[in-house]
C-alpha cells in the first residue's frame, strides 16, 4: 500500500520555526576558522602575600600580587606561589583595598580567578620563585578571618 504524498510546505520566512539552530543564530559574515586565541582559567584559594607596583622604563607602570595557592588536603595543604599581574578593573579595587593589610602583616585569604598560567621561572632553582600568571579576579577575601568587602569596609 502506498501512502499518499503529503504536501511539502516552505517555511515563512518572517518566522524562525523553518530555519535551523545554525542558521538562527548565525551572524553573517565570512565564515571563520575558529578562534584565535584559547584561554586557561584556573580558579582557588590563597593567601595575598605581597603588592608590588612595577614601573618599567617605557610603558605603563603595573601592579603584581603575590599569591600563595593553596593545594592539596585541606589537613596537609600545601601553597604554591604564584606572581600574578593584576588584570581588571575589578582586580586592581580588590587589591589596592587589601594592599594596606598585606602590608601590615595581616592574614589575607582570597578567592581568585586568573589565567595564562605561564612556567616561567623568576629565578631558576629558588623555591620561593612563583609561576607567572595574570590576576582576573578576586571574589570575596578574608582578613584575620574576617569577611571584607572593598565598599561595606568600616574603618577601625
Amino acid at each position: 500500500m502506498k501512502y499518499p504524498r503529503t504536501p511539502t510546505r516552505r517555511p515563512r520566512t518572517n518566522r524562525p520555526y523553518g530555519q535551523s539552530l545554525q542558521r538562527r543564530y548565525e551572524k553573517p559574515g565570512p565564515v571563520k576558522a575558529g578562534p584565535s586565541k584559547f584561554a586557561v582559567v584556573s580558579t582557588g584559594m590563597g593567601y595575598l602575600k605581597r603588592i608590588t607596583e612595577v614601573t618599567p622604563i617605557e610603558g605603563m607602570p603595573y601592579l603584581v600580587a603575590r599569591i600563595a595557592a593553596l593545594s592539596g588536603d585541606v589537613k596537609n595543604a600545601r601553597e604554591i606561589n604564584f606572581d600574578a599581574r593584576v588584570s581588571g578593573t575589578h582586580a586592581h579595587e580588590w587589591v589596592r583595598f587589601l594592599a594596606n593589610d598585606v602590608a601590615h602583616g595581616s592574614d589575607v585569604l582570597v578567592r581568585f580567578r586568573m589565567r595564562d598560567v605561564m612556567n616561567q621561572f623568576t629565578e631558576a632553582n629558588d623555591p620561593s620563585a612563583g609561576l607567572q600568571t595574570r590576576l582576573i579576579a578576586i571574589d570575596s577575601a578574608r582578613v584575620d578571618d574576617q569577611d571584607v568587602r572593598p565598599t561595606h569596609r568600616q574603618a577601625a
